[in-house]
């Protein structure tokens, strides 16, 4: 098993995008570490704290360092809310099959 911890500023700020933007569901919520899952598929969210470096939120890093890919029935639908949300389109949708 492997489980996918993404560092972020605000935490209480980043499960509300996530469930506006991804549909994703709360699992749970200790204050400032959250567990969420979108589509069966668990992650992590926790609050960077600020004394630490190695703990650095990518804004604060100056670097993107995880990728996220999500699989869903409609993409479409999917990645136009996430922009509806604030996300950036990113790269095309990509199907399986199709080059």
């Amino acid at each position: 098993m492997i489980s996918v911890m993404l560092i972020v500023p605000d935490a209480r700020a980043a499960i509300e995008w996530y469930r506006t933007a991804l549909g994703a569901t709360e699992l749970w919520d200790l204050g400032g570490v959250a567990g969420l899952e979108i589509g069966g598929a668990p992650f992590f969210l926790y609050e960077a704290d600020p004394t630490n470096p190695a703990e650095a939120a990518p804004g604060r890093a100056g670097v993107t360092s995880t990728r996220v890919e999500v699989f869903v029935d409609d993409p479409h639908g999917f990645i136009e809310r996430a922009v509806s949300a604030g996300a950036g389109a990113g790269a095309p949708i990509e199907e399986p099959g199709r080059s």
